[in-house]
């Protein structure tokens, strides 16, 4: 370095001046705390979250955390997969249901099993459906059936009709 060292720091400086100036720029255009993170959000956009799950758990448990996401500033869309042939029940004349743990055979009506099974799904979907919404989330109802590419990019095009 010797003789040229201050020339050097000289120069440094001058290239470092550009960024330094940038920064002071951006810290008077977004006074938040969060430097280089919050410039980026802020010109990037939202961050994009995909969940895709059947939701079978209790949604008390997990929509907070659905909440959480969206709160940050996340963009959430939520892939409900459901299964057509478990809603359906496909039985057509009267069928039998045996206890693994012993006991009489059930006789089941299946137009009547159909009818009540399709009305707790019903309910469940509308639950997790208003909860989504609720805390701030795009809901996509996704068959299992369907190539999830289609849900995808109903997703990237913001619609949630299925």
């Amino acid at each position: 370095a010797g003789v040229w060292a201050p020339v050097s720091f000289l120069v440094a400086g001058l290239i470092a001046a550009p960024t330094a100036l940038s920064y002071a720029e951006f810290s008077t255009r977004v006074p938040e705390a969060g430097g280089p993170a919050i410039f980026v959000a802020r010109g990037f956009g939202r961050g994009w979250v995909g969940l895709v799950t059947d939701a079978m758990e209790e949604p008390g448990d997990w929509l907070p955390a659905l909440g959480a996401l969206a709160r940050r500033g996340a963009d959430v869309r939520f892939f409900h997969l459901y299964d057509r042939g478990e809603w359906t029940l496909d039985e057509r004349g009267p069928a039998l249901f045996f206890s693994p743990e012993g006991g009489e055979a059930l006789p089941v009506d299946p137009s009547a099993a159909r009818q009540a099974l399709r009305e707790v799904a019903d309910e469940f979907v509308e639950e997790v459906r208003s909860g989504v919404l609720r805390w701030g989330a795009q809901y996509l109802l996704v068959g299992t059936d369907a190539p999830l590419e289609q849900a995808l990019r109903r997703a990237v095009s913001g619609r949630s009709d299925p």
